[in-house]
């Protein structure tokens, strides 16, 4: 049979760095009587801003702005510059060879396009006037069907 642990006695907390020790003491029962004899501040719209305060208050005017209150556009916001890059020849030749291969895609399209556009012109024709066409087939085959009757008699 295995051996179990022995269970721990509760420790009385000595350190004053436990979590227990902290706990104990709140810090709202060791408020500095001095503390209640102060003014009460000035209303916070007119009392004197921070160094702090004044630019997290600039930061938040510029942010609000709209394009008609001073930027517009791209200017609006904070943006990273762009810097113009060269390419190198690799890059322009492979740039190159991309705009002639597209304009040879385009090419085939548009072939593919006329040569469809021929089909269905070819489609269209065949499709109209079958009313005219049965009209024509109507006679040779009434003469036929009378033919026939005549062969069986």
């Amino acid at each position: 049979m295995p051996k179990t642990a022995k269970l721990r006695k509760a420790k009385a907390s000595n350190s004053i760095h436990s979590r227990a020790a902290k706990r104990v003491s709140s810090p709202s029962l060791e408020v500095d009587k001095s503390l209640l004899n102060l003014p009460v501040p000035e209303d916070p719209k007119t009392a004197p801003l921070t160094a702090k305060q004044k630019l997290d208050k600039a930061i938040s005017e510029i942010s609000m702005r709209t394009p008609g209150q001073g930027l517009s556009g791209e200017y609006a916001g904070v943006s990273k510059k762009k810097r113009g890059t060269r390419l190198t020849s690799k890059q322009r030749r492979r740039k190159e060879q991309g705009a002639m291969m597209a304009e040879r895609v385009a090419g085939r399209l548009e072939k593919k396009v006329e040569e469809s556009m021929g089909r269905n012109k070819i489609v269209e024709r065949r499709k109209g006037n079958w009313e005219e066409l049965n009209s024509k087939i109507e006679v040779p085959v009434d003469a036929a069907a009378d033919m026939v009757v005549e062969m069986k008699m």
